[in-house]
């Protein structure tokens, strides 16, 4: 990867996704049984363990950055010096030096005392779950997005006592945003936004964290119409597609994103975003409408999503020949190679709308523009930003919204971890579910994702199945 500049685009990588799928096969089980457990319990017992190894972690940091740098024996440490190095704990960022060092964010520690005499913060996450059998179980957010939420406010509780001052992170859900990609249906993207407010409230987040919806917030904060935004959006759309589309043959993936790659510093981009986001387009000619039916609970359907992701190399004709689309594994189909031609020509066209819109944002200085003084938290390191650890320093490198969340034992108490859902059953981890009263307070989505067989994690150990 080439493209590290600020104004290029970035997206979750699904190379190791993919890796994992052509390591497990058809590993998935539409007919798993999903373990419930009460609400009571589930908030009572799993959620309030959580949040006591938070506040011990955050003791734990706080006692280290302190030590940190008392130990480097400087002549004089106030509090946004031990602020700062706080940005650099390596329980919570993965900064590169390159990137940003100490001095830049002191800066911007002081630039944003001196304007809203606190620290505001701000990082794009929490798009959506993707319409992806193998990478969740559904579309709510589970436990791996909870624990999220857990580790933002507990840095930003860091941050708000060594400085002594009032800290906010505004989260920007960008699933509207990339909706023009992925085609994600706007009522899943704020079915899952409506949740995600719902766990911040009841934990008593509110003071820490802000969630937002990244479209509404940006031309609600940012002097840009809607209108011109999406004109500069379809003009680069357009300029892209009549570069780059007589060099892309769905039926020959691999020569043509080879050739597009060597064009240009663009076609390189295009090419890691098509394979990034290959996993994670809503495919109407395979969903047809109806998600959870035709591809969480349907053993053909996710058979024939596993076998595209493993057919890519084959060419469409070559591809119906192979045991991957056997009558065994997809049932009878007489359509595979028009499926997976539109499978293909789908994900290309993502492609290119997620690089439009990202570029357009980031050529804008869109979120500088909105507050130049806020320090911007990323998932993925870029210029001027500094790299979050959302989900865990073993499991870095995964997303909350990107997986399913998981439980196992850890020292005497619990711990989450992130895998992708193929990971889980292909190792025949345990689905929990969390059954709720039939009753208005839990409408923010609970009752659907219960009566969807959403589980809310996956566990190997029996004693945390009930």
């Amino acid at each position: 990867m080439h493209y590290r500049d600020s104004t290029k685009t970035q997206i979750s990588s699904s190379h190791r996704l993919i890796a994992s799928t052509h390591l497990l096969q058809h590993s998935l089980h539409s007919d798993y049984v999903c373990r419930t457990i009460k609400f009571d319990f589930f908030l009572n017992s799993i959620i309030y363990k959580l949040l006591q190894n938070a506040k011990l972690l955050l003791t734990r940091r706080q006692d280290s950055i302190i030590k940190r740098l008392k130990n480097k024996k400087f002549l004089y440490i106030n509090n946004i010096d031990i602020a700062t190095e706080a940005f650099f704990d390596s329980c919570f960022f993965r900064n590169k030096t390159i990137f940003i060092n100490k001095k830049q964010v002191k800066e911007k520690i002081i630039l944003s005392i001196q304007n809203f005499n606190r620290i505001e913060m701000f990082i794009p996450i929490f798009s959506r779950k993707p319409f992806s059998p193998i990478k969740n179980s559904g579309y709510f957010p589970d436990l791996a997005e909870i624990q999220t939420l857990i580790r933002f406010h507990t840095f930003t509780q860091i941050v708000q006592n060594l400085l002594q001052k009032p800290c906010k992170l505004t989260i920007l859900a960008d699933g509207n945003k990339y909706n023009r990609a992925c085609k994600t249906p706007h009522t899943i993207i704020v079915k899952y936004q409506q949740l995600l407010q719902y766990w911040i409230h009841l934990l008593g987040f509110q003071d820490t964290i802000n969630l937002q919806d990244y479209e509404t917030w940006v031309h609600k904060t940012v002097d840009i119409q809607y209108s011109i935004r999406e004109e500069k959006f379809n003009q680069l759309y357009q300029e892209i597609s009549s570069q780059f589309n007589k060099f892309f043959n769905p039926n020959r993936i691999l020569d043509s994103l080879n050739t597009i790659q060597s064009i240009s510093e663009l076609g390189n981009q295009l090419c890691y975003t098509f394979w990034s986001i290959i996993t994670s387009v809503n495919y109407t000619i395979l969903y047809q409408d109806n998600y959870i039916e035709n591809c969480l609970r349907n053993h053909n359907v996710q058979n024939f999503y596993i076998s595209y992701i493993l057919s890519l190399h084959y060419e469409t004709h070559e591809a119906p020949k192979t045991p991957l689309f056997s009558k065994e594994k997809i049932g009878n189909n007489n359509v595979i190679q028009q499926i997976l031609y539109e499978m293909r020509s789908e994900a290309w066209d993502a492609a290119k709308r997620y690089v439009a819109i990202s570029l357009v944002d980031r050529q804008s200085n869109i979120l500088y523009k909105a507050n130049p003084y806020a320090i911007k938290l990323t998932i993925h390191a870029k210029p001027n930003e500094l790299r979050f650890i959302d989900t865990s320093r073993e499991d870095f490198t995964s997303h909350a919204q990107h997986c399913v969340g998981g439980l196992r034992e850890y020292q005497n108490t619990i711990k989450v971890d992130f895998k992708y859902r193929i990971q889980r059953e292909a190792n025949h981890e345990q689905a929990i579910c969390v059954q709720v009263p039939n009753h208005e307070k839990y409408n923010c989505g609970l009752i659907e994702m219960y009566h969807n067989k959403q589980p809310m994690y996956y566990v190997k150990t029996p004693k945390l199945r009930s």
